[in-house]
């Protein structure tokens, strides 16, 4: 609230705050009941949700699943929701980030941030 803040008082562009946890059906419902899903100009998808540091053999199953389902499946599905409706109008961005760890595995590994960059760097080229 306090960024869409500074943004209104810099520009003339309305800034909506919905929060939500884009691994939760309920954000999505929340988002469409508020018409927000067709009004998004940019999309900044940011992840960098980062769980467990064990090797691939003692590692915790639900960590990882965590971690893409935040990084991945949720970045993924916002951007399914809002895209049809940029594509519609005729205008709109989407920006996917996220941590050095999608380049550089820390230890205990980090692979799975690879999928989400490389998936969006290659779709990005697609659309």
């Amino acid at each position: 609230e306090t960024l869409a803040a500074e943004i209104q008082r810099r520009t003339a562009v309305v800034v909506e705050v919905l929060p939500g946890d884009v691994c939760a059906d309920e954000t999505y419902a929340k988002l469409k009941d508020a018409g927000c899903l067709d009004k998004v100009d940019f999309l900044v998808n940011n992840a960098g949700l980062a769980r467990g540091v064990s090797r691939i053999g003692s590692a915790n199953v639900s960590d990882w699943r965590e971690m893409l389902d935040a990084n991945c499946f949720g970045a993924f599905r916002l951007t399914n929701e809002i895209l049809p409706s940029m594509l519609r109008r005729g205008t709109g961005h989407v920006i996917m980030t996220g941590s050095i760890a999608g380049l550089e595995a820390y230890e205990g590994g980090c692979l799975l941030r690879f999928e989400a960059r490389g998936t969006c760097l290659h779709e990005g080229f697609e659309i």
